[in-house]
């Protein structure tokens, strides 16, 4: 592979469509400086405020509301980072309880990689200051659909973050578990949150044992760094009676300390252990996301070629929208793209890009970009 191989820093921005000021998200991006933009829709989950006893009467559980969410992601170098992020939360008023999420991840950009050109961001203007979270971790747990509220439900009633619910495809993966095949649907919910990184692993085992993960066909979880951001603690939809809300006050205390480890706590408690007593796991470890991005319709067959070169058990295929031409790439790139990510053994990437090239996947137009980024740790149905 000739092309340049370097760390880069994927910036991600999560705006609740409820509150956004311009009529398009991707166009107020753009006015930022940002030409090149993959968007792509969702929706945000809220647990609903009971008001009066009847409400208590008629809900076991609190139950959960849904917001319409716009997604948008790109690229700068690594000392463009923080400008970004606080050019997107000043844009967005993510500052702002229940606005959105913006977050920065570090990933490599492998072989040639159009989607991975960076962008050159306008000088930083006067702006309102915004404290940066760190110390934070992403995860993100695929499961069959209808059961994204169930994952989400975790993060809300710990308060950890507002989740993002996104859709797609599983490949691969449910053609190895036989007759278990015929009652696994292929389309999966994808729940991505970004947590403290202080309670990240009782978040990770708490939604595994919820969604019952250990079980044949039930999903798969895993865990990655996020270098640092402004996150959506606001999990409620209640009504303010108070000067300043709560997600306000935890803010400030957390820029007054300067990190956010004095919310330390054990989850297994929270809800009076409505989760029960945490118990150890055996997660999956020495591990990296490979994520292909390429032409709608595509993405299926590279997904194939990974595979059969035996280092990638399957993969979660996400539709999205490429926005801008970048820099240096053909001038026929689709608007309509796919994204393959693939959770394999960091030691196996070298194989798999090797059998990309051997196939000559890298030469091929419909391929806008390689990249790959660490996995903490993941967990899975092992079958004994």
């Amino acid at each position: 592979m000739n092309a340049e191989v370097r760390d880069i820093r994927r910036i991600t921005v999560v705006v609740n469509r409820d509150f956004l000021e311009e009529k398009s998200a991707v166009k107020a991006m753009q006015a930022c400086g940002v030409p090149a933009i993959n968007y792509s829709t969702g929706r945000a989950v809220m647990l609903r405020e009971r008001t009066g006893s009847l409400s208590s009467l008629l809900y076991r559980t609190t139950p959960l509301v849904s917001s319409p969410i716009d997604i948008l992601s790109f690229y700068v170098e690594p000392e463009q980072e923080t400008n970004a992020l606080e050019t997107m939360a000043e844009r967005f008023k993510l500052y702002l309880p229940g606005t959105g999420s913006v977050y920065a991840e570090e990933v490599r950009s492998e072989g040639r990689s159009h989607s991975g050109k960076t962008t050159a961001l306008q000088a930083a203007r006067k702006r309102k200051p915004v404290h940066l979270q760190s110390q934070l971790t992403g995860i993100c747990c695929i499961v069959i659909r209808g059961m994204g509220d169930q994952v989400a439900r975790v993060a809300l009633e710990t308060g950890s973050c507002v989740p993002a619910i996104t859709y797609g495809l599983g490949a691969g993966l449910r053609d190895r578990l036989g007759l278990w095949r015929i009652l696994i649907p292929a389309e999966k919910e994808i729940v991505t949150m970004v947590v403290n990184s202080f309670e990240a692993e009782d978040i990770m085992n708490i939604i595994i044992d919820v969604a019952k993960i250990d079980q044949p066909g039930r999903g798969f979880i895993y865990m990655y760094p996020v270098r640092q951001g402004l996150i959506n603690l606001k999990v409620s939809q209640s009504s303010r009676s108070q000067a300043a809300s709560i997600e306000q006050v935890v803010l400030a205390i957390d820029e007054l300390k300067g990190s956010a480890e004095w919310r330390r706590r054990r989850l297994s408690a929270v809800a009076g252990g409505a989760w029960g007593a945490e118990q150890s796991k055996k997660h999956l470890v020495g591990l990296s996301e490979l994520l292909l991005h390429c032409d709608e319709d595509s993405g299926a067959e590279f997904v194939r070629i990974a595979m059969e070169s035996g280092g990638a058990p399957g993969a979660t295929i996400t539709s999205y929208t490429a926005y801008g031409e970048p820099a240096g790439g053909p001038n026929n790139v689709s608007p309509a793209r796919e994204s393959c990510s693939m959770i394999v053994a960091t030691l196996q990437v070298i194989d798999i890009l090797g059998a990309f090239e051997a196939a000559g996947v890298l030469d091929k137009e419909s391929i806008s970009g390689i990249e790959t980024k660490e996995v903490f740790r993941a967990y899975s149905y092992a079958a004994k």
